[in-house]
């Protein structure tokens, strides 16, 4: 069993999964295997990347069932075998050293046996870039802190980055990604996973969600053309996961006034 299984969710991307799998053949902590699983069958993989993870890497086609990144996942979940498991988006990018401090703040937590009762989260950067032109071209990249987050947070609104995220194999267990969820789906199965757990940041930022200009057609990623979804999957949401507390369900109130909108009674 490794002590890392990623797990890439893919759509007709092959050019910016061969970056994240390249991100991934850079670790300088090695101890990690790779599940990559496609939705569509017009996917052309990126061979050379794949062939160097040989040994390392499942490679799935999922051919049946409707496309998204949640079933996706949930194929990978199923063939996961390491301890620790990592979701990175294939237009995401992980810097060299990055799987080895997450490891050593592991291994921190294992030393006062506290690792399997959190997960662990780190920051990020966001690098906003242009792929009408192949290597994409980069606006800029900016600083995403994100130690302040608290459990609490995580109730009220969606703060934390699937890629930053790392879960103790035995915190997910038998939760899986709601496939029916057209938008938040990694923030719904984020919150199945929190009871009984606790947040753990890791105050490094070798994550970089890569993001692009959503008006281009060639640069639009799945999901940013959801934005009709936003309020109704989230009142999905608070209706599955009630407040904790009234300084959430607060919260929540608030940010729905901080966009002119009213909280229904029950939210």
């Amino acid at each position: 069993m490794s002590f890392f299984h990623i797990i890439i969710a893919t759509h007709d991307r092959p050019a910016l999964l061969a970056r994240t799998l390249q991100s991934l053949l850079a670790q300088t902590f090695t101890d990690f295997t790779v599940t990559v699983v496609s939705d569509s069958l017009t996917y052309a993989p990126p061979f050379r990347e794949l062939t160097q993870l040989k040994g390392r890497c499942n490679h799935v086609i999922r051919a049946t069932g409707d496309a998204g990144p949640a079933a996706s996942r949930n194929m990978g979940l199923d063939l996961a075998q390491g301890r620790y498991v990592i979701f990175i988006d294939d237009d995401d990018t992980f810097e060299p050293t990055h799987l080895a401090h997450v490891h050593q703040a592991i291994t921190a937590a294992e030393a006062q046996a506290d690792a399997e009762s959190c997960i662990f989260f780190c920051d990020c950067k966001a690098c906003y870039e242009n792929r009408s032109v192949q290597p994409p071209s980069i606006y800029a990249v900016l600083p995403v802190p994100l130690g302040n987050t608290r459990l609490e947070d995580i109730y009220v609104k969606n703060t934390l980055p699937n890629s930053c995220l790392v879960f103790p194999q035995a915190t997910i267990g038998a939760h899986r990604f709601d496939p029916d969820l057209d938008l938040y789906e990694d923030w719904d199965f984020l919150l199945r996973c929190l009871p009984g757990q606790r947040l753990q940041h890791v105050p490094i930022d070798s994550v970089t969600i890569h993001k692009t200009v959503e008006r281009d057609a060639v640069n639009l990623r799945r999901g940013v053309s959801g934005e009709n979804l936003v309020v109704p999957t989230t009142l999905e949401l608070y209706r599955r996961y009630p407040a904790p507390s009234a300084d959430v369900a607060q919260a929540r109130i608030d940010l729905f006034a901080s966009v002119g909108l009213s909280l229904p009674s029950g939210g």
